[in-house]
């Protein structure tokens, strides 16, 4: 199998894996054990995987439309530096609150 119909596949069993553990989410009434936790485990690698497939895919059609348009063309380190900056500022902002919001409680 090329490397194209293998992120199909990808996103197939991701998307069957995430409809399998919203199905059973949904159905199971009274899980005991492993099953309080297994379609969870199901609903996150499913995204996961479809992703991923998903993701490639994107990627292999714009690199075939574009190649130019997926590089990092001519950016400065001090640009990309500032964007991680205010990324970290975000993050850091918000588990900050977080954290006193629940102290709070």
């Amino acid at each position: 199998m090329n490397k194209a119909g293998s992120y199909f596949l990808l996103i197939i069993v991701g998307a069957g894996l995430l409809g399998c553990g919203v199905y059973f989410i949904r159905t199971i009434e009274d899980p005991q054990g492993a099953w309080r936790a297994l379609p969870f485990i199901c609903v996150g690698l499913g995204c996961a995987i479809f992703g991923h497939g998903m993701g490639e895919t994107i990627v292999r059609l714009a690199m075939m439309n574009n190649p130019a348009a997926i590089a990092l063309m001519g950016i400065e380190l001090f640009v990309l530096l500032l964007m991680v900056f205010a990324y970290m500022f975000i993050v850091g902002y918000g588990t900050y609150y977080r954290l006193m919001f629940n102290k709070e409680m």
